[in-house]
């Protein structure tokens, strides 16, 4: 009986030190509650120093506070500060092995790092939480779809539309998959309750835009597109998107106001640019598209076969020296392509050289042999597509 009592007595001094020990840390916990709460606020605001002070003041006190280690990696993160963010997520995880924030954290922390796989893992650990589920998903869903894996990428996408069935991301990427596996209705439908459900969001318009642009439904594309623009007022994508369905449709005129427009936007828009410089020669108004290439060159910048294409100019100018000068140098950079072979034959048969003439376009004609569908020509698709989904 005696040893009974003296059990029981134990297991109740141990129930008094555990209830006090909680309530120790339930206190503890309430301290640290306002400048945790705080220093969310300062995030949320894009406070990182302050964000970053209180936090630290939290940890100085108390080492083993996941939630402030947590925090604190994810200041680094939001500022792109890798290194500085990884060893706070890790010392997190050492003390909850199994927590989805500090998971979550790491996750996105090595998928901005370059390593999928360590991203998966703790993306995987990180889904089942109730908090970062949505988010756990969404990485899971990327990466399955930069590794080929689409059926995978699109049951991540369907099980988070589940939970949330506005969700920005997936409905983008959906929309996207679908578009490039060809089911173009149901990429439709995906991106046009993007747009329904974010009637705010520029990058929607645009990814809508891209597709009706794709789709030849040129009025909704030049509708959803020029939205786009009114909501982003400053960036210059979907104002350049536009330029280049009008460019691909023959309307040269409009395509060159447009991307006067986007350049307006961003003066080093050198896509835009080069999208002017290629309407200008379409107009055949040569001299303006070799001001702009040399605008470009101005600036250190280059395109895609920049060479072969001031030597069409040259060509068409009919000053064949210079357009011998520069065909020559694309030539030497790209010599399996058949577009610089064709032109260079032409004029060295225009220079009664016909047995160079002869060498040039047998060398075109081996191409061919290996490439069936090598150009003779470069067309508006040498330098770019016809816009891109973001």
């Amino acid at each position: 009986m005696r040893a009974f009592a003296q059990q029981i007595s134990r297991m109740l001094i141990g129930l008094a030190v555990a209830l006090q020990t909680t309530l120790i840390a339930q206190e503890q916990q309430a301290e640290y509650r306002k400048p945790i709460l705080t220093a969310k606020e300062y995030l949320d605001r894009g406070k990182l120093t302050a964000a970053v002070s209180l936090l630290d003041g939290v940890i100085k006190a108390d080492s083993s506070n996941v939630e402030a280690l947590t925090l604190l990696g994810r200041a680094y993160l939001s500022a792109k500060q890798l290194q500085a963010a990884m060893p706070f997520f890790k010392r997190a995880l050492a003390i909850d092995e199994k927590n989805p924030d500090a998971n979550l954290g790491l996750s996105i922390a090595f998928l901005l790092d370059g390593k999928p796989l360590n991203a998966r893992e703790h993306a995987l650990r990180a889904s089942h939480g109730d908090s970062t589920r949505v988010d756990a998903l969404n990485i899971l869903g990327q990466i399955a779809a930069e590794d080929g894996e689409i059926d995978q990428a699109r049951q991540y996408y369907e099980q988070i539309l589940t939970a949330d069935s506005t969700h920005y991301d997936a409905l983008t990427n959906l929309g996207v998959l679908y578009q490039e596996a060809g089911n173009e209705s149901r990429a439709l439908g995906y991106l046009e309750k993007g747009v329904a459900s974010h009637p705010y969001n520029a990058s929607a318009y645009h990814n809508l835009g891209v597709l009706y642009g794709i789709t030849d439904r040129l009025h909704e594309a030049i509708v959803t597109l020029s939205e786009a623009a009114r909501l982003d007022s400053t960036g210059s994508r979907s104002v350049r998107t536009l330029g280049i369905i009008y460019l691909q449709r023959g309307l040269f005129g409009e395509a060159v106001e447009t991307f006067q427009r986007a350049v307006e936007r961003d003066f080093f828009d050198i896509e835009s640019r080069v999208g002017k410089a290629i309407g200008y020669w379409s107009l055949r108004k040569y001299d303006n598209a070799l001001e702009e290439v040399n605008n470009i060159a101005s600036m250190g910048a280059r395109f895609n076969r920049m060479e072969l294409f001031i030597a069409d100019i040259y060509f068409k100018k009919r000053e064949y020296d210079k357009a011998m000068e520069f065909v020559k140098l694309d030539e030497r950079e790209n010599p399996s392509q058949a577009e610089g072979h064709y032109l260079l034959g032409i004029l060295y048969k225009l220079k009664g050289e016909q047995e160079k003439a002869d060498a040039e376009f047998e060398e075109v004609t081996n191409i061919v042999k290996r490439k069936p569908d090598a150009p003779m020509a470069f067309s508006i698709n040498s330098f770019f597509s016809a816009g891109k989904n973001e």
